[in-house]
Parts: C-alpha cells; structure tokens; sequence
C-alpha cells in the first residue's frame, strides 16, 4: 500500500510541475494583455492568445508597450530577465517593480503616476519619469544609477545621495521642489540642461562643492548668483531648522552689488532668539548660512575687525513660524576713513622633534581698508634648526632669516606661506627645549597699529608627536594689561584608525572668560569646512567630505589643524585662568580629546614702568654699532640684556652704552633692568 502511495505522489508531481510551467500569467488589464500577445518580438510563442509564466520568463528581449491606455501593470513582475521597459503615454498611477532585478532602462513618461516603488531595481541605470504626479520618490537603492529625468513633477524634495554613478539628472519645471540633495560624490561629473529653470518654489540644494555646482548643475550666466541656498551641509534639511543666508561684501567705490566690491571673509554673523544665539563665520567668498530657531530672528553682524567699519544694515529682524523657512540678508561694508593696518601670525603645524621635519604657516592678514603689498620675515634659530623649503620662493634669506614679498592683498584677506624646517638631531635640540620662531611683517605705508606686526611662536620639543593636541600660542600666562589682544589656539588631529574619515567635526566650548564675539580663524589645513556657534560659546568647526586617509597608510595625509583667536573677556581678573580643550570626532566613532591648555592672568608688575619707558630712548635706532641709553627717569638702570629675535641672550652689561657691533644685522630687543625690579624692552634694529 505504501508503495502505491508514493508512486501517486510521483506521478502527481510531475503532473504539477507541468501544469506550474503552463500556467497563465495573471493580466487583469486587457490592453496590456493585448500588447504582450501581440507584441513584436513574440512574447506568446504558442499562439494561445495568452501568455504563460514560462514565456514571460523566457522572454529577455525589450519589452516596447507605449501608447495603449494601459492601467494596471499586473503581471510584468514575471518578466524577470528584460532589461528595457517602456510604458510611455499610459495611464499608469502606481506600480511595483518587484521581479524586474535586471531592469537597465525604464520609461514610464506621460502617465498618472502618484507612486512608484523603484527599490529592487539594482540594476537600473536610466530612470524617465517625466510628466506624472509624483510628490515622493525615493531612489537611494539604485546606486548604478547614471540617468534621471523627473520633470513636471509635484515633488517636495529630491535625494540623490546616494547615487554615486549619476551623471546626468534633470533639475527643472519642478515648481512644488523645496529641496534637493545632491551630495553623491560626483558632482564634478554631473550635467544638467536648462537647470532650475521654472523651480519658484526651490530653497536649498546640498552638493558636494558649491563652486562645482555653479559650474556644472546651475546656469550662472542665465540666472545670476542663486536665489535659494546652496550649501555642503546637509544636515538640516528644510523643516528641521529655520535658515538666514546671505553674503557680506566690502564696497569698493560702486555699490556692493557691483562686480568690483570686494568679498568679506571670517566675519561672524549672529541672530538672536529669546536670549538663544546662534552664530557662524562667512567664507571665502563672504557667504554665510546660518540656522536658527523660530520666532523673532534679530540678525546682525558681529565686527570681530577692527572698529573702522560702516555696515548696512546695522541689523534686521526677521520672524519665523514653525520650521523650514529661509530668508536671505546680505551686509553691506563701507570704510568711512582710508587707512593701512597689517597683523602677521606664525603657526606651529607639527610638534618639534629632533631628527624630524616642522613645518610653519606665517598668516598675513590685511586689517586696513585698501589693497597693501610689503614683505614678511621668518627668523630662526640656525643652531638648531635648518631652512629646507617654502611654500613660496623667498625673495631673500640669511643664515636665519627668509624674507617674502607679497602685494595687492585685499581688505580683510590674507596671505599664507609655509615653511618647513630640519630639526638638528645633536646636543644642540634634546627634549624639554623652547624652539623660537619669529614672524615679523613690513608693510610699503605707514601701519596704524604696528603691536601685531610681530609675533612669536614657542615650542617644547617633544620626542613624540602628539596625534590630537591643543596650543594656545600665547602660553601658560598672559597680563592682566592686554586683555585687549588675541590668544591665539591651535588644534591638531590625527586620523589613527583604520580606513579613510569622511566626516570629521571638532567641538570646543570656549571658556567663560573669552569674548565669543571677537572669535575670527587664522587658518586650516582643509579649506571647506564651516564654523557653527551657538548659546555664545560651544563653536563646532566641520569637515564634510574631508576624505582624511588613516595614519598607517598615510601618515602625513592623516594630519591636519585649524587654527583660531579670541580675545579674552574684558572683565576677567588677575588670578582667573582660561582652561580649554577639544574635542575631535572622526566619522561615527566617540570622540578623541585634546589635551587641556590652560593660561592665567597675571598682574603686570611693570605696569609702573610705562612712566620709566616713555623717559628712556636708545639711539641711534636703527645702528651700525652703538646704541647709548638716555634716561631721563627717576630711576637707576641697574642691568642691561640683549636678546636676539629668537629670544637668545647675546650680551649683558651694566654701561649706559651698547656695543652690537660684533652682532649680526636684524631686531634685537634690549631689556633695561631698573631698581625694585622694575624693567622694560626696547626695540632696536642693528643695520
């Protein structure tokens, strides 16, 4: 019996997969039944007037079906080895695309669709959807996608992120998109014709880089500068926060409109909301986006310049409802009075380690109203360290002494050179040494505040280097006398894991006794990031797509800094101390923190000595040799120091004379020791 049993069941089976092979495709919608059975290529090899689940599947060739009122798609899910369908000029409304995983090219223009699931297409390369009503579409499981055509459209937003291989997409006649993010990577290989034209309703286009766009996704000659923004930050789309953007320009003579006003970089800009603030720095091109909250918006711009500028307007109200709103304030800047002003900054890029490379960046940095031209020195300690290469050819060097020219520099820009250095490996540089390096800047015209025309950098040499590391450039103290001037913070990081960062952020609170409205950047090693500033004092600086290799596979690759200043709190007080450290966060990992830097102020027990300086002169200044000491003070001058630039000490003497004869030409700072340890330093420059 049981033999019987399992000879039926056999039998059965094999009556079933015949029947499985011969069985009708489901095809509700008779004009689409229509147009497979006569379709050319024949898709109903048996002439049955039907088309069986085996023919579907066997059929691989173009399957062409425009033009015939056709409603429901059921049954194309069998076609399983096509790679083009065409469903142009129906009345489609929504379909699934389930089954079709070696679908290269899809059409389905001038139909009725509101939905279309388009997810199981890996494949796919062209995707037309032209002329339906699609509010939605979501196409971040194509990635082979190269094509795109969605015009005349209702879409809200638009997402093409994640399609890495796109390289054409078109980007008009969609006059319901608010936003559209177009950060693939790819954008340099990305065209589009007749871009946004007849898009009123557009307020925000991410991309990977907004001078790319511009040059290949936008029309600049046709539309002018964009009236939405555009950003590289795609972190707040529309409905997560409310935006101001604009651009801040200096007006050169014509109106800040005019092609010859001059762009305004490393201004902050800030509104406020019931007492929250929220702040950020223009770029390069004087472009600024800054997020905000909801309700009333008093936006304005912070002058962290010197106070000579004029801006229009001094401030503007905005207010917003809810979320996803944008508004657009530009600034105007005027220089009601013409004059020349230069500061000169020098970074330490690397740590001092002997044996090794360091590197420095000397930032110039035009504070005046017009172009300025003139040279910056680098001088060095030549015992110690060697000149290997610049950034810049020097216009002229010394033992320890390179000097470049720079000229035509724009109000409120700047010129940056980078020097690089041999670190002696002798008896001459061990661990726990300073390393001096001494920047000084020479303007053509008189500079009407020579203080920042020299700066001084120190380091400890170390034996390591440091992968994540804060500096404050102005050390462990500062006077209580100059409150007024910049502390200067450098921070270094190191990609020390193991692949590539795309995205890297560093977060620093700044502290309670720093004034968050004068924070400017001097530098950075990669220049597309942004500077976000919120509640006055948390500044979040971001590297979107910095692609920072790891250490182990390139260890110089894996590096980089940025560089800022802030000038303390006029308040603060003798004893008070700035504590401050970073923190570095690489892609999606927890974050790596810097070491904490730390500078107290101190009472300036000199400052009693500003009446003992202004009766005491060194001349002749400049000198070929002697230098006298007139003193026309109260007080006894006890000592004598010199010191070199690099801040050595050359001679010490106790005569009213000074012989540098036997010295090198260059600055050298001569400090005058009086009774009750009162002292101050002099410049003089030995010719």
């Amino acid at each position: 019996m049981k033999t019987k049993l399992l000879f039926l069941c056999g039998v059965f089976s094999i009556f079933c997969g015949l029947s499985l092979g011969a069985q009708n495709v489901n095809i509700p919608d008779a004009n689409l039944k229509t147009a497979l059975v006569n379709h050319s290529p024949t898709i109903d090899t048996n002439s049955d007037g039907e088309i069986q689940v085996t023919e579907a599947t066997n059929y691989n060739g173009d399957l062409i079906l425009p033009g015939n009122n056709i409603e429901d798609v059921t049954g194309l899910e069998y076609f399983n080895n096509i790679n083009v369908l065409n469903l142009d000029y129906n009345n489609i409304s929504d379909f699934s695309l389930n089954g079709l995983t070696g679908l290269t090219y899809l059409t389905v223009r001038y139909n009725n669709l509101t939905s279309i699931d388009v997810s199981a297409l890996s494949s796919i390369e062209s995707l037309v959807l032209r002329e339906n009503d699609l509010t939605s579409l979501d196409v971040s499981n194509n990635p082979t996608l190269e094509y795109l055509n969605v015009r005349f459209n209702p879409l809200v937003e638009l997402d093409v992120s994640y399609n890495v291989n796109l390289e054409e997409i078109t980007l008009s006649d969609l006059d319901e998109i608010e936003y559209i993010n177009l950060k693939n990577g790819n954008n340099a290989n990305m065209t589009s014709i007749d871009p946004f034209s007849n898009m009123p309703a557009i307020e925000m286009v991410c991309v990977d880089d907004e001078t790319t766009f511009l040059n290949n996704l936008y029309d600049l000659p046709t539309w002018g500068q964009p009236w939405f923004l555009v950003t590289t930050d795609c972190n707040f789309a529309p409905g997560q926060l409310n935006n101001i953007s604009g651009t801040i320009n200096l007006d050169a003579g014509s109106g800040c409109g005019d092609a010859s006003a001059i762009a305004v970089p490393n201004m902050l800009v800030e509104t406020s909301v019931d007492g929250d603030l929220f702040g950020t720095l223009t770029n390069e091109n004087g472009a600024y986006s800054l997020y905000t909250d909801e309700g009333i918006n008093s936006a304005a711009t912070i002058n962290n310049w010197p106070n000579w500028l004029s801006i229009n307007p001094p401030t503007s109200s905005t207010t917003f409802a809810g979320f996803g709103n944008f508004t657009s304030l530009d600034f105007c800047v005027n220089a009601p009075t013409s004059f020349e002003n230069l500061s000169v900054v020098v970074l330490p890029i690397n740590d001092v380690i002997p044996g090794s490379m360091t590197t420095y960046e000397i930032v110039v940095e035009n504070l005046g109203s017009g172009l300025q031209s003139g040279s910056v020195t680098l001088t060095y300690d030549d015992a110690v360290q060697s000149y290997v290469s610049a950034s810049v050819s020097p216009s002229s060097t010394t033992t320890n002494t390179l000097s470049f020219d720079f000229s035509n520099l724009e109000p409120f820009h700047t010129q940056k050179i980078q020097a690089e250095f041999q670190n002696e490996n002798n008896s001459n540089l061990t661990v726990g040494d300073e390393v001096t390096m001494t920047a000084e800047v020479f303007p053509n015209t008189n500079d009407v505040d020579t203080e920042d025309n020299l700066f001084e950098t120190t380091q400890t040499v170390v034996a390591n280097a440091n992968a994540n590391y804060k500096q404050v450039l102005e050390g462990a103290e500062i006077y209580d006398t100059d409150l007024d001037q910049f502390l200067h913070y450098v921070v270094r990081f190191q990609n020390t894991g193991a692949g590539n960062v795309q995205n890297l952020k560093i977060r620093d609170t700044l502290n309670e006794n720093l004034d968050w409205s004068s924070f400017r950047m001097v530098s950075a090693s990669h220049s597309n990031y942004r500077v976000e500033i919120e509640g006055g004092n948390a500044v979040e600086f971001s590297f979107d797509d910095i692609d920072l290799p790891y250490a182990s596979f390139d260890d110089a690759g894996s590096r980089g800094y940025l560089a800022f200043m802030v000038k303390p709190n006029e308040d603060a007080e003798v004893g008070d101390f700035i504590l401050g450290e970073s923190s570095v966060y690489f892609d999606f990992d927890p974050p790596m923190f810097t070491n904490q830097v730390s500078t107290e102020i101190v009472e300036n027990l000199s400052v009693a000595s500003s009446d003992f300086s202004a009766e005491v002169n060194l001349y002749p200044n400049p000198t070929s040799g002697l230098v006298s000491i007139q003193n026309n003070s109260a007080l006894q001058i006890e000592n004598v120091e010199v010191y070199s630039i690099t801040g050595q000490k050359v001679l010490t003497l106790t005569s009213t004379q000074i012989d540098l004869s036997t010295l090198n030409s260059g600055v050298y700072f001569v400090k005058l020791i009086a009774e009750e340890g009162t002292s101050i330093t002099k410049k003089v420059v030995k010719q």
